[in-house]
């Protein structure tokens, strides 16, 4: 994998070392000038021209694009453990995720990793994004989703740095973890929406571990 990540990715290869560190022990291990060579040779194209044009639905982080775990810290948790938000994969061959709220792993577990794009998308692997739907016959009780990517504007939200929140654009509720004070079980039930404000302790501790890769 060292020698993929050396040869075709480009600037992304720091993305995998920052995930994978036990790699990056390799890189001068390892000759890759023959490879380097064919691939000048060959003209090959860019691993961005790659990602634009071939492997669309990727989980790579674009320009400006930042990347990290969605996390509600130890400080206000039992134990000073942190809980990430995860999207699982369902039933093998669906394409349906669901949202959990497990403790951090400090290991590469790439459902913890999520992307906060420019315009304001939460994107897990497989091309799920984060969204909330409006509950049926109601006028302000909204649910939170993940759906595969589409581009509709329920899949939107923006981040507040200075109260470290998420806010979700179409119905302006913030995304709030409930429940800390009965903190006690393995894993925390997954987040909801709530008005903005209205219990600030629980909502600004969910917030992203914003890494600038690109």
């Amino acid at each position: 994998m060292v020698r993929v990540a050396e040869v075709w990715m480009d600037e992304w290869k720091f993305l995998f070392y920052k995930l994978a560190p036990q790699s990056a022990k390799l890189r001068n291990k390892v000759d890759m000038s023959e490879r380097m060579e064919l691939r000048r040779r060959l003209q090959c194209k860019s691993f961005r021209w790659y990602l634009e044009n071939v492997f669309t639905d990727h989980h790579f982080p674009m320009d400006g694009d930042f990347f990290g775990r969605i996390f509600f810290p130890s400080e206000i948790t039992i134990g000073y453990k942190p809980y990430c938000m995860v999207s699982r994969p369902g039933e093998p061959g669906t394409k349906t995720h669901r949202l959990t709220m497990p403790p951090c792993t400090l290991g590469f577990d790439h459902w913890q990793f999520w992307i906060y794009t420019t315009d304001g998308r939460l994107k897990s692997d497989e091309h799920m994004c984060l969204s909330a739907t409006q509950i049926i016959h109601t006028s302000s009780e909204w649910t939170v989703q993940l759906k595969e990517c589409a581009g509709y504007d329920i899949e939107h939200w923006d981040y507040n740095r200075r109260l470290r929140t998420f806010k979700h654009r179409k119905s302006g509720l913030c995304l709030t973890q409930r429940g800390v004070e009965m903190e006690t079980q393995d894993e925390l039930s997954p987040p909801t929406l709530s008005d903005c404000g209205r219990r600030i302790e629980e909502q600004v501790g969910l917030y992203l571990l914003l890494s600038i890769l690109l």
